[in-house]
């Protein structure tokens, strides 16, 4: 007959044993945000920010939403981008429609048409998705000072 074995451990140096396997294997564990060393570093008092910064009048991204979208929308969006935002952050993992583009050409000058049009007389201009400038600019906000920009 077999009989289960009741271990139990109530000395001193056990519990600490206990408690540093515990605190290795939690160590690498990331699904929880309240966790002092993941907790969320986009709010959504940011993202609002940031939204309320933005231009009107842009062209909307391949996705169809523009930025009057997202200002005149209800303020549970904002908890639900902040919440994504965190989450690419977390897993290092940004979605490739979120980073989607078209690009458009412009002409250089005005002056242009009275010769000849060449691929040389035109520039061409990225139209984004609003959700992924709203990201660049909450990364910036944030981590601005880990990065060297410029203006072009």
């Amino acid at each position: 007959m077999l009989y289960a074995k009741v271990c139990t451990n109530n000395s001193a140096s056990g519990a600490d044993r206990l408690a540093h396997d515990y605190s290795i294997m939690r160590s690498g564990y990331v699904g929880d945000l309240l966790n002092d060393s993941c907790r969320p570093i986009f709010d959504t008092e940011l993202v609002q920010t940031v939204i309320n910064k933005m231009n009107r009048g842009k062209a909307a991204g391949l996705d169809g939403i523009m930025t009057e979208h997202l200002q005149f929308s209800h303020y549970s969006i904002l908890c639900i981008l902040a919440k994504l935002f965190n989450i690419m952050l977390i897993n290092g993992h940004v979605p490739r429609c979120v980073g989607e583009s078209f690009t458009v050409p412009v002409l250089k000058s005005n002056n242009a048409y009275c010769k000849t049009l060449s691929v040389d007389d035109f520039r061409g201009i990225a139209i984004s998705t609003v959700i992924s400038k709203v990201f660049k600019h909450c990364i910036l906000d944030r981590f601005a000072y880990y990065f060297i920009t410029s203006d072009n």
